[in-house]
């Protein structure tokens, strides 16, 4: 896995500093860069030796902002001098530690900045790889030579957003690494908010020598050095996209819910070394593996670019998984960056990460209808390694012992999909027994003018299967979404459904047109109900039409026969009559 490089630009160690202090210089320095506490701490002899008795002191101007950069898009660096900064809040209350850089074990001999020497061997540490475990180990190896830090200097930053640290007789090498978990009251000094470490990426651990060449008068060394390190506020938003969608429950049909993401990429120029985002899905959400991600407006490719994984829980070793896997609902779905999607992201530091993550809402649904999603990030191993010190990232092997990972990292707001329930209760119009065998279908109101009529009970607009009344009169159709609460927030512009009876009970008329409803939210608490009391016409009105084979019918038949008797019983009396005339 790729670690967080210290970058120590230049073939002489005197520039390890100016390519991590980070700010350009904006006015010249106003303070004395000679002097430590007041006395000048110059070689008395010539000032362009440096003194190996004298004070060192560092002043760090800490600020929450993106780094500059020139026309080109290149970094703006700092060169140890005091620079005016305009723009970027101060940040009270962070706290970094300054450890000075020894040859020995016993840590009585600290790298020899006093000599051509002593620099030239330890210009070999320009390049290389510090770890967060080096730190937390105390020492680190290059080549054949071991390094050791010595004791921790913790400094906070005050109102100013400035921490100084001072050493007496301290000329030498020193890392500075800041500190985020020990930095538990950190303040915007603007605003006076307080600001969550937690959405903090820190800055890279950097090494800086004490004294440090003057370079508006390359013939003196500067003894009270400025560096400016900054942080960015990393974060990642999530809104859900489910307008329109129903639970599967009673034959759901539009069921596709999209959890959309956008997060930051940490600016500067060491390698991100991870990103990885993480979604907990509630138990009532499918997910088949598909997950969408570009970087501003180039997509990338999963499988390639970005590893899907998806475990029952947080403590499960996860699996990676592709588009059309067959998962159980709700899970752990973490998205880690490859090598090749870290370096999109370094290739485009000014952009965002969108990422969706493809769901459909499942057959069950929570008992007060309510659906909340979360997600969080991890926008680097260095912001990994100062929030879980120790601990190694792989969501095949999570640990068994905290920190759980996959991990929380920065988290996202929350959002909620919201569902509800349309009780019916069929009566009749007249007597009000309760009526079983009613079947009723649910439309949309497609073009949602909160009416309803013909055009919209069409097959097409169905969002449930056919339901129907009990022994009880009732029929409860599950999970239609709230009316006035979609997409994550309230809303004007409400939803609008049409109910159809499909299906007359033996003896009852059909309800003649829809019948025009919607679902209101209520508090997190409690289900979204509706209640809609439905009267029932008999057939006819109750009214009996006529029927072949009826009284009336005997009658008329009756009739019939005795005028056909009566004919017959002439016909026959004619015919004598003929016969005797004849």
């Amino acid at each position: 896995m790729k670690r967080t490089p210290l970058r120590i630009a230049g073939a002489a160690l005197a520039a390890i500093a100016i390519a991590t202090l980070g700010l350009a210089p904006a006015l010249a320095d106003a303070g004395d860069p000679y002097s430590v506490n007041g006395v000048n701490q110059e070689n008395t002899s010539n000032k362009a030796l440096i003194n190996p008795d004298a004070n060192v002191q560092l002043q760090i101007h800490k600020y929450l902002g993106a780094n500059l950069v020139d026309t080109n898009g290149m970094p703006i660096y700092g060169d140890g001098s005091e620079t005016t900064v305009t723009g970027l809040p101060a940040l009270q209350g962070v706290v970094f530690d300054v450890y000075q850089v020894y040859t020995d074990s016993a840590k009585t001999l600290p790298v020899d900045l006093t000599s051509n020497a002593g620099w030239e061997a330890a210009s070999a540490i320009n390049g290389y790889t510090l770890t967060q475990a080096n730190i937390n180990a105390g020492s680190f190896m290059i080549g054949s030579t071991t390094y050791y830090l010595g004791t921790a200097v913790p400094v906070t930053t005050d109102a100013t957003g400035t921490a100084t640290f001072t050493k007496v007789d301290g000329v030498g090498l020193y890392l500075v690494n800041e500190d985020i978990m020990a930095s538990t009251n950190v303040i915007n000094v603007t605003s006076g908010a307080q600001v969550a470490t937690s959405s903090i990426t820190p800055t890279a651990p950097f090494f800086v020598t004490l004294p440090l060449t003057n370079p508006d008068a390359t013939s003196r060394w500067m003894y009270d050095v400025d560096v400016y390190p900054k942080n960015q506020a990393d974060y990642i938003s999530l809104a859900v996209v489910d307008k329109g969608t129903t639970t599967a429950d009673d034959g759901g049909i539009y069921r596709d819910v999209d959890y959309v993401l956008t997060s930051s990429i940490p600016d500067g120029t060491v390698s991100l070394g991870q990103y990885v985002i993480t979604q907990d899905l509630d138990p009532t959400v499918d997910f088949a593996g598909d997950v969408d991600i570009m970087v501003g407006t180039t997509p990338l490719t999963q499988g390639t670019d970005y590893i899907v994984y998806w475990a029952p829980d947080l403590n499960t070793p996860a699996t990676a998984v592709m588009p059309g896997a067959t998962l159980p609902p709700g899970g752990v779905v973490t998205v880690v960056f490859t090598d090749a999607g870290l370096m999109i992201l370094e290739d485009n530091r000014d952009m965002e990460v969108y990422t969706t993550i493809n769901t459909m809402m499942d057959m069950e649904y929570n008992p007060n209808g309510i659906v909340p999603a979360q997600a969080s990030l991890v926008p680097s191993e260095a912001w990994f390694d100062q929030n879980y010190p120790g601990a190694t990232f792989d969501p095949e092997t999570p640990n068994t012992t905290p920190p759980m990972l996959p991990l929380v990292g920065i988290d996202s707001n929350m959002v909620y999909s919201k569902y509800g329930d349309l009780v019916i209760t069929k009566t009749d119009a007249v007597g009000g027994a309760l009526i079983s065998g009613a079947e009723f279908t649910v439309y949309k109101d497609a073009n949602n003018n909160e009416s309803c009529d013909d055009s919209d009970a069409v097959a097409a607009n169905a969002v449930k299967a056919a339901v129907a009344t009990g022994t009880d009169g009732i029929a409860t159709i599950d999970g239609l979404q709230t009316s006035d609460f979609y997409d994550g927030a309230t809303q004007t512009d409400l939803l609008t459904y049409c109910l159809v009876e499909t299906k007359a009970p033996a003896g009852y008329n059909l309800l003649a047109d829809p019948i025009m409803f919607q679902i209101s939210q209520t508090s997190n608490d409690t289900l979204a109900v509706t209640n809609l009391p439905i009267k029932n016409e008999k057939s006819n009105l109750g009214n009996n039409l006529p029927l072949t084979g009826g009284e009336g019918v005997a009658a008329l038949s009756l009739g019939g026969l005795l005028l056909i008797g009566g004919g017959t019983a002439y016909y026959v009396a004619s015919s004598r009559r003929r016969k005797v005339n004849g």
